[in-house]
């Protein structure tokens, strides 16, 4: 499959050693048409420094089980694929990377912790709602009067 993406990308015009890392760096044509856009303006040598150095990788090699995910933009960790979706969706973050490091559980005092703290954020979320619901009431009192006094 790699040799008809890179033919492909032949065909687009895109610099055959740009293509070809292209495809050693990505995962279908679409993926490495993202990476020649990411890379466009970074020198060819650069790149090729960096494949010499050792490739980024994006996914566990051999029969090793993939235990976490990690953001490569700003190295967070994940237990879940959910949790990095949420990440993702939050931060704008799209580079992300399975790793072998497996995340230690939280404890309890941890748990309650969270819990806590999630606690507090819902409790401080319904009272600035409380104040904004009380502003948009007022102002539909005020129309409300308003309408009421011009129609009679």
């Amino acid at each position: 499959m790699s040799q008809s993406v890179l033919d492909q990308l032949l065909e687009m015009g895109f610099d055959k050693q740009r293509a070809q890392l292209a495809v050693k760096k990505s995962d279908g044509l679409p993926d490495a048409m993202d990476w020649l856009e990411k890379n466009q303006d970074t020198d060819l040598e650069e790149l090729l420094a960096e494949e010499e150095a050792g490739p980024s990788v994006s996914k566990v090699e051999g029969d090793v089980v993939a235990m976490s995910l990690v953001c490569n933009e700003c190295n967070k960790k994940f237990r879940s694929q959910r949790e990095a979706e949420f990440h993702a969706n939050k931060s704008g973050h799209s580079d992300f990377a399975e790793s072998t490091e497996e995340i230690a559980p939280l404890t309890a005092e941890e748990k309650q912790q969270r819990l806590a703290e999630l606690r507090e954020k819902v409790k401080a979320k319904r009272a600035n709602q409380a104040v904004v619901d009380k502003e948009e009431q007022k102002r539909n009192e005020v129309r409300f009067v308003f309408w009421n006094n011009l129609i009679f």
